[in-house]
């Protein structure tokens, strides 16, 4: 790679419940507190941080998979500037058949997936950011943030 450094982004999905989890909480002695489950429909996040601080964020209705992570891939690797690495976790979605196809074509358009071992998302700074997000009660919110990119799955 020669020419201006390369950009590096870290890359995870994180699925958000739009109602709030409560994991745990207090009471007094021999007084039961309860709070009736419901179901909340999900927003599920592909995002890439850069080390610069840039968040490129995906959103999907449903479950986010190999097909639907190539398409907002192919939708920016495009508008890349310079050699980008893209650091991703060790998801089935990101070692699927269709996702390795697509890498050398990635590559010429200047992209280089780089994949951590497994079990090492303490490695992966995206996974920090949305795990922050996700238990800090700001995904509330993110349903309605205009940075947020919708991008449908491909019929």
């Amino acid at each position: 790679m020669n020419g201006p450094p390369s950009r590096l982004f870290y890359g995870d999905e994180s699925g958000f419940s739009q109602l709030p989890v409560v994991p745990y909480g207090w009471q007094q002695t021999a007084r039961a507190l309860e709070r009736p489950s419901q179901h909340s429909p999900r927003l599920n996040v592909l995002a890439w941080l850069s080390e610069a601080g840039k968040l490129v964020s995906f959103t999907h209705p449903r479950s986010i998979n190999s097909e639907f992570v190539i398409a907002c891939i192919n939708s920016w690797v495009g508008g890349l500037s310079r050699e980008t690495v893209l650091v991703l976790d060790n998801a089935p979605m990101h070692r699927s058949k269709a996702f390795r196809a697509c890498l050398a074509g990635w590559q010429q358009q200047r992209l280089y997936v780089f994949q951590l071992p497994a079990y090492s998302p303490h490695l992966n700074k995206v996974d920090c950011l949305l795990r922050k997000m996700k238990y800090d009660r700001v995904a509330g919110a993110m349903a309605e943030h205009s940075g947020l990119c919708q991008l449908s799955s491909p019929a």
